[in-house]
């Protein structure tokens, strides 16, 4: 993985190929090893790092997080997570492959799936986003009813026993 500070942004981003063997996309500065040890050593699920803390090597002392902001931060992350693992199971090119062969159908052009490929796919992917939806609402209410911190970081997901 490499990391780039996003030039005029505040924001680091992590790509899979390396921008700077391949001479393209000046907006994005890589970070030295130094700085993305430094990144890495320091981001958490709850903590990420901002550029100027890590242009600096140094975390910035915040004030302490509100329960409300965590709860935030880790609901995001979990709908993040319901996502990722839709697609993990089914991923959205199926989705728009779908999509683009009942068009097909309709125009009576080749489709990509037939239509017990297409219903296959669309019911399966209804039945686990189904599933992820209603995992994220079980750990929604249980996050929301959560009257402190530790409370809610010690809510585990069942995302990956969805299969």
């Amino acid at each position: 993985m490499y990391y780039y500070f996003k030039n005029n942004s505040d924001k680091i981003v992590e790509k899979e190929i390396s921008y700077s063997s391949l001479g393209i996309f000046p907006q994005f500065t890589e970070l030295t090893e130094e700085q993305e040890t430094f990144y890495l050593d320091n981001k958490t699920e709850t903590v990420i790092p901002t550029v100027i803390e890590v242009k600096n090597l140094t975390m910035n002392v915040v004030n302490a997080v509100t329960l409300e902001q965590y709860k935030a931060n880790v609901l995001s992350i979990l709908s993040d997570k319901s996502l990722q693992r839709s697609e993990e199971l089914i991923p959205s090119y199926q989705i728009t492959n779908c999509v683009l062969s009942i068009q097909a159908i309709t125009n009576s052009e080749t489709p990509i799936y037939t239509n017990t490929q297409i219903d296959t796919i669309m019911s399966e992917a209804n039945r686990i986003g189904g599933l992820c939806r209603t995992e994220y609402y079980r750990l929604k209410a249980l996050i929301q009813a959560a009257t402190n911190i530790e409370e809610v970081s010690n809510i585990e997901d069942n995302f990956s026993t969805i299969i």
